[in-house]
């Protein structure tokens, strides 16, 4: 009756028919909607729910009545099983990809099942899974910090994105253990992308120029998930740094007369800073160069010592500088000597040997000379006082005696000599003395024989023979103070010398082969 009367008062209203009943059939098929909720990422054919079963719909004639998804966006991710009425995922459903700008994401299926047509709206709500990690928008940071910065500053720094949503998200942040820098706030600031650094401890350019610190993102999903980033610190210079020099107190000394531009000192000054904070120049009152010159001749009548105050300034905002003190001592130079030119001996000249060296060569050749005549003289004075003592044998007393011609001839008389041998013949009486005759008719004349000392022959008498270069080899002297025995001379002649009770016969003895002597 209802929808009879809502006919009629459609066509007393002139409007057509067909218009109305399809709002009617729309409006009597359509049931409440359906919700799912799944995860993300699920694999495909994971189930998502009975649908069959959940619209009422009978499952023995589902084949029948031909069930199936119609919008265009949710058949590509979920399909309907004909024999068990069950929805499955049928792609990869990333939450992110659907819904990248809402906090919440939904996929909404219209079901259509025909004999009789019905259509049904299915929402499939999307959880979001904690699948991606926190990431910043640079793997680097760089961040300039002037030395001269004060404790309490801050320094903002974009914080990590993390495309999972809630709990998933980014959670907490931190930072490397260092002295100088810390995080404001670990948590997120609601509603801001960047987080911000704060100074604890200033830099020291001269120390670290540069420092690299690492930002860790954490997310909150179970395992969590982290996101890092290098934040790079340069170090800016600041003028805070005094200009020193290598010693407060320097002493240098200068000779006198020394010229106009003469090096005094070269200074040394040094600025750790950088830039034109660690350029420096010098300066007396005005600027002065690092070397220190005379500006004129030091001349003998200048002060011996002079004090310098030298100040060295860098270029900083503001400027910082130092000093130092220079003590000059002036020195006297030594006494010049300005040699003869007449004395002097150059290469190659004549002159080379001057008269002091040639004097010193005659006095050593003259010393030399004395030298050795006075050893001469010495070995034969000495050698004199010895043969002059009684009784001395010393070789160098031989002389040679020349027999006198008076003698006794050979067969007796009353001479000295007496020859043996062949004939007796007695010695004839005569003066007694120390002299020795030799028979003058001796073929071989013995060159030196002596007999020394004076009185009986008892004493100790030397007697010397000496052999001649031409003597042979098989003659010798042989002396005896007694007569010889007939028959132990053998033959050959003999001297015979007659000084008191004593005798001596020298004897000239050969060997069978020599010639015998007359």
């Amino acid at each position: 009756m209802a929808v009879a009367a809502r006919c009629c008062y459609s066509i007393t209203q002139n409007v057509p028919f067909t218009f109305y009943l399809v709002i009617f059939l729309l409006s009597g098929l359509t049931n409440a909607q359906i919700r799912y909720t799944i995860p993300e990422e699920l694999e495909n054919g994971a189930v998502v729910g009975d649908i069959v079963r959940d619209l009422g719909l009978d499952l023995r004639k589902l084949s029948s009545r031909r069930i199936r998804i119609t919008s265009d966006s949710a058949r590509r991710y979920f399909n309907i099983n004909h024999k068990n009425g069950k929805l499955s995922v049928s792609d990869r459903i990333d939450r992110e990809t659907l819904c990248e700008f809402s906090g919440t994401c939904f996929l909404n299926l219209e079901v259509v099942v025909e004999n009789p047509l019905e259509v049904h709206n299915v929402e499939v709500e999307i959880l979001d899974a904690n699948d991606n990690s926190p990431q910043f928008p640079r793997d680097e940071y760089q961040l300039e910090i002037s030395e001269s910065a004060v404790t309490g500053s801050r320094f903002p720094i974009e914080g990590a994105q993390d495309p999972d949503d809630g709990s998933n998200s980014v959670r907490l942040y931190r930072l490397s253990n260092n002295d100088h820098l810390a995080l404001d706030s670990n948590k997120p600031v609601a509603n801001s992308k960047h987080i911000e650094l704060v100074l604890k401890k200033p830099f020291d350019r001269e120390h670290t120029p540069s420092h690299q610190f690492i930002l860790t993102a954490v997310d909150g999903g179970t395992p969590a998930r982290t996101g890092t980033a290098k934040i790079n610190v340069h170090v800016l210079d600041s003028n805070d740094n005094v200009p020193a020099f290598d010693n407060s107190v320097y002493k240098v000394k200068l000779l006198e007369n020394s010229p106009k531009g003469a090096l005094v000192i070269k200074l040394n000054a040094t600025d750790p800073d950088e830039g034109t904070n660690g350029e420096v120049f010098y300066s007396f009152s005005s600027y002065t160069p690092e070397r220190i010159r005379t500006m004129r001749r030091v001349s003998e009548d200048n002060s011996t010592s002079f004090l310098l105050t030298v100040l060295v300034r860098d270029h900083g905002l503001p400027p910082l500088s130092s000093t130092a003190t220079i003590n000059v001592h002036v020195m006297e130079l030594p006494p010049k000597l300005t040699p003869d030119p007449k004395r002097i001996i150059r290469p190659h000249s004549p002159l080379l040997f001057s008269n002091v060296t040639l004097y010193l060569i005659v006095a050593l050749s003259a010393t030399t000379f004395v030298f050795l005549v006075t050893i001469v003289v010495l070995a034969i004075v000495r050698c004199h006082a010895y043969c002059t003592q009684p009784g001395s044998c010393s070789p160098c007393c031989v002389s040679q005696k020349r027999i006198p011609e008076g003698g006794t001839s050979a067969g007796g008389g009353g001479g000295s000599l007496s020859r043996g041998g062949g004939g007796g013949g007695g010695g004839g009486q005569g003066q007694p003395n120390n002299n020795v005759a030799l028979r003058r008719d001796l073929k071989v004349e013995p060159h030196y024989i002596e007999v020394r000392g004076n009185g009986s022959m008892t004493k100790t008498y030397c007697y010397k023979t000496c052999m001649t270069a031409t003597s042979g080899s098989d003659t010798f002297m042989f002396y005896n103070t007694g007569r010889p025995h007939s028959g132990t001379w053998g033959s050959g002649g003999y001297v015979t010398s007659q000084s008191g009770q004593s005798q001596m016969f020298v004897r000239r003895l050969s060997m069978p082969d020599a010639t015998a002597i007359q």
